[in-house]
């Protein structure tokens, strides 16, 4: 069986066609529905298009890996190439037709400068069309953080963003309790928890997917100025969120987590910097670590499932290829590790300007918080106690940084920065009192 039910057997036949040749060709026919709207709506609006792929891509995320034979030939083209591609080339016209304002945006230089490095490690990878692949597929988030952060305008784009990415969770949930129910979720005799996984085939994708919502009804919940009736809802999206969360048993997720959660407590409620370890001594005093993954704590031998090892093992070879490493993909599989990948595959030139670019996103997630009020200032605290709970999930993951479910907030977060840069009265430009009122 697939992630969540697809055969894979070729025995078994459809209409006379194998199984995996039907779900092949109903996943493509799917999701050129899905590249036709996608293209359509970045014609039209590109706010529009970023919504429709907030929404759309939790469900179609099982059906990235279908391939299909290119006729007279036996080369597979798999459907997530082309429709990432869709996705660079619309929202690199949608950010065109912005103009300079495109480089106004906070850190944007920066992705651009890793972005190129990545592209010109790529003489040495020892698979061209599978780092020309990863690098269409990084750029499409560089260009879809520019054009969320271009696009969404105000607290009405804000709330706007946050009501379809709850709604976008409610497939992967769906998927995530049908698995706890049945016991179908990742299973391996050498770790015996079955591990959810929703639509993201890998329990630790969907805890990096969830914990964006969970921090933003976690943020309004813990908003006094909002609503008795309303913070109480957010409270129950939060625990579903939560629970659903550590049933993912992704321990790298739930540290990112803690450091979240300590970033909401020093910016905003200083009682999470007391209840955070309350829990975490609660945790110890009656739970088996075993029980939950944590084995390691109680032995004293912390090996982060072999990751300590190999890491031990890969960074030595970064000797080899120092300055621009052996090329973009080249380690991908054995790293388990963003920095460790970087390090190996670009260099300690790359490595750099990922460092740089995650500093250079701090502070501009920092500025803009301090600066935004209400909806906005909720949706930015979230945003920067995500930022840190994925770099802190980076250290333990690869490919965490470069996801589409980072770079849509990101762009968001970053919106008010480019308001404030355009306020025509600093441009020396006199408008009515409510136009006046409108932009600040």
């Amino acid at each position: 069986m697939g992630n969540f039910g697809v055969p894979r057997s070729a025995h078994c036949s459809t209409w006379g066609l194998p199984m995996h040749e039907v779900y092949s060709t109903w996943a493509w026919s799917a999701g050129t529905i899905v590249g036709f709207f996608l293209i359509i709506f970045f014609v039209i609006d590109g706010k529009i298009a970023l919504l429709f792929y907030v929404l759309i891509m939790p469900i179609i995320t099982p059906l990235m890996d279908a391939v299909i034979t290119i006729p007279g030939s036996h080369a597979t083209v798999a459907f997530g190439g082309p429709l990432q591609a869709i996705v660079l080339l619309a929202a690199l016209v949608s950010v065109a037709r912005s103009g300079k304002r495109a480089f106004r945006v906070p850190a944007v230089k920066v992705f651009l400068l890793l972005w190129l490095i990545m592209g010109i490690s790529m003489v040495g990878s020892p698979d061209k069309i599978k780092a020309v692949k990863e690098w269409g597929r990084i750029g499409s988030f560089v260009f879809i953080y520019v054009l969320a952060a271009v696009s969404f305008k105000g607290e009405r784009d804000t709330r706007l963003f946050v009501r379809v990415l709850l709604i976008a969770t409610i497939v992967p949930m769906m998927v995530a309790a049908y698995q706890l129910v049945t016991n179908t979720g990742l299973f391996a005799p050498t770790d015996p928890f079955h591990r959810l996984m929703g639509t993201f085939g890998n329990p630790n994708g969907l805890a990096q997917f969830l914990s964006f919502p969970l921090l933003i009804c976690l943020t309004v919940a813990l908003d006094e100025e909002t609503a008795h009736g309303k913070r109480l809802f957010f409270w129950g999206l939060a625990f579903v969120f939560l629970i659903t969360v550590f049933l993912t048993y992704s321990r790298s997720s739930w540290f990112g987590l803690v450091a979240a959660a300590l970033v909401i407590g020093l910016k905003r409620n200083r009682r999470l910097l007391y209840a955070i370890p309350l829990l975490v001594v609660l945790l110890l005093a009656f739970v088996p670590l075993k029980s939950i993954r944590l084995g390691e704590f109680e032995t004293g031998q912390v090996k982060m499932s072999g990751r300590v090892e190999n890491w031990q093992t890969m960074l030595p070879r970064v000797k080899q290829r120092p300055i621009l490493g052996r090329g973009l993909t080249a380690m991908s599989e054995f790293t388990e590790s963003d920095h460790v990948r970087l390090l190996l595959e670009t260099g300690i030139v790359g490595w750099l300007s990922f460092l740089w670019l995650l500093w250079a996103l701090y502070r501009a997630a920092s500025r803009n918080l301090a600066a935004a009020q209400g909806t906005e200032r909720n949706f930015a605290l979230a945003f920067l106690a995500y930022f840190v709970c994925m770099v802190a999930v980076g250290f333990a993951g690869t490919n965490i940084m470069f996801q589409y479910y980072i770079w849509v907030p990101a762009g968001i977060a970053m919106s008010r920065s480019m308001r404030k840069q355009e306020k025509p009265l600093e441009q020396g430009i006199r408008l009515p009192r409510k136009q006046r009122q409108a932009v600040a």
